[in-house]
């Protein structure tokens, strides 16, 4: 978000694109801190930073919302459902120290739910998208799949799109030019 066309940021993570575009809507809005109260700071780099925290805060409420809703159609009561729904508050704290934005979170819980709820094609075409959101989600999903498939008797073939994201998280890591990944070239 507001480099100059064709630099691409020194940052390891410029192939989250999904993640960044969660970011676009809340941009242009007013930036609550000043440049002047943050030293070094630009007022672009300021937008950039509310913009990214508004997108995770909203993923975290979207994660929320999918968490009482998935209760209540699993038929627990409206008060597991509230407390179920709190899950993603402690979840997100929590990740956020390992390096899983919400977004991923709640791309990981969507996912989750549309297997759960035998949607496999359209988790897995969201699985194989999430390759440019976070790489931790197909790796967490994969994880929970290959657990499901071989404790539950349920298909091998359930990981062949976590296979299949690995394979595209590598090609993308060896043909394009990212920096810090590909010896800062």
């Amino acid at each position: 978000m507001h480099n100059p066309e064709g630099f691409v940021p020194k940052s390891p993570f410029v192939y989250r694109v999904l993640s960044v575009l969660t970011a676009l809507p809340f941009y242009h809005l007013p930036a609550p801190v000043l440049p002047e109260a943050a030293p070094g700071k630009t007022a672009a780099m300021l937008q950039a930073h509310q913009a990214l925290a508004l997108a995770s805060w909203f993923s975290t409420l979207a994660t929320s919302f999918l968490f009482f809703g998935w209760a209540l159609l699993k038929r627990f009561s409206y008060t597991t459902a509230l407390l179920f729904s709190l899950l993603p508050l402690l979840i997100c704290r929590f990740v956020g120290t390992i390096d899983i934005d919400p977004f991923g979170i709640f791309i990981i819980a969507t996912i989750a739910f549309l297997y759960e709820e035998d949607h496999d094609y359209l988790a897995g075409a969201l699985l194989i998208l999430s390759v440019f959101a976070n790489e931790k989600i197909f790796l967490v999903v994969g994880c929970y799949l290959a657990a499901t498939a071989f404790y539950s008797g349920r298909g091998l073939w359930r990981i062949l799109p976590p296979a299949l994201c690995l394979g595209i998280y590598v090609a993308a890591l060896k043909l394009l030019p990212f920096p810090t990944i590909s010896g800062g070239h």
